[in-house]
């Protein structure tokens, strides 16, 4: 029977455990290298390893983060990075973990999400699935409204992220699960993404302005729409799509996914409700008006009441 032992990551480690994050996921070391170095929160103290025969054969990480729930700030420990060496697996190492997790969140923050396929193992340890209600609309071309203009920005410079962060601090508050977002975050962790996007051609941004000042902004990544800043215009959103849409000329989307709840003139061909995102009561918290949080199914009963889980993709980790 293998020596397990669990601790918080030490510093010397990182290189090591990178190469285990980037060994037993196909996305590679540098997504982990990229997401611990970019990011303005990152805790050594949140992420926990198994080691055995001086190998990290086990991890889990806390992602430190804040999000809005009902318009509030709420603490929020994002699960990520849980993975085992396929030799060291079915030992009950990812539970543990996990436990290591738990106990560490009780007392840092009020919630805990995370993204998985694997509903069972996690439930057992108290998350629950929590809703995102998506819509897939017929993209059809639409000019933008009177006065403005949108452009595909390949490469944001420094004074245009201020500013997509001045229309994220005025609009995210509404989206329940959106993640705060630092002017550091936004230069750091939201740069990096939107480049990745980029190089891979998986996606790009569009930016609407009125009279040569940013009023909204969208992320498509892959075929959906990441993320929607602004106000919430059908105007705004059919112009944002139709330039998303044709990022790539030689094979334009002719269906676009979105929340259900953004508004749009163009067709709705296909309603879905995605379950990924689980959630997680650390400790009972107030939301405004006075309505408590006791208990997790009040917790995702609150969320879909609310529009669904709205955390943006650039955010996902």
């Amino acid at each position: 029977m293998p020596n397990y032992e669990l601790t918080s990551l030490p510093e010397q480690l990182l290189e090591e455990w990178y190469l285990h994050c980037g060994t037993i996921f196909p996305v590679g070391v540098e997504y982990f290298r990229r997401h611990y170095v970019r990011d303005p929160r990152s805790r050594l103290d949140g992420i926990f390893i198994v080691r055995s025969g001086g190998w990290i054969v086990s991890t889990v990480r806390v992602f430190d983060r804040d999000v809005y729930l009902g318009g509030r700030k709420v603490g929020m420990g994002g699960i990520g990075e849980v993975s085992t060496h396929p030799d060291h697996r079915e030992q009950g190492l990812s539970s543990r973990l996990l436990q290591s997790a738990v106990d560490y969140m009780a007392d840092k923050y009020e919630i805990s999400m995370l993204g998985t396929g694997l509903f069972h193992h996690y439930g057992k340890h108290g998350w629950q699935q929590s809703p995102t209600f998506t819509k897939a609309v017929e993209v059809t071309p639409a000019q933008a409204p009177a006065g403005c203009a949108v452009a595909i920005v390949s490469e944001p410079d420094g004074a245009l992220l201020d500013t997509l962060s001045v229309l994220y601090d005025r609009y995210a508050p509404d989206l329940n699960c959106a993640v705060t977002r630092s002017r550091r975050y936004f230069h750091e962790w939201v740069a990096a993404e939107l480049a990745l996007l980029r190089e891979g051609g998986n996606g790009a941004l569009a930016v609407l302005s009125r009279g040569g000042v940013p009023v909204a902004y969208a992320v498509l990544r892959y075929d959906g729409i990441a993320e929607y800043i602004g106000e919430r215009r059908a105007d705004y959103v059919d112009a944002l799509l139709t330039a998303l849409a044709g990022f790539k000329p030689d094979a334009p989307l002719t269906s676009v996914k979105l929340p259900r709840d953004l508004p749009t003139s163009f067709k709705v061909t296909d309603e879905d409700t995605y379950k990924g995102w689980m959630v997680r009561l650390n400790r009972p918290f107030a939301l405004p008006g006075g309505a408590r949080v006791e208990t997790t199914e009040q917790l995702v009963g609150y969320i879909a009441a609310h529009g669904g889980c709205g955390i943006c993709g650039v955010d996902d980790f």
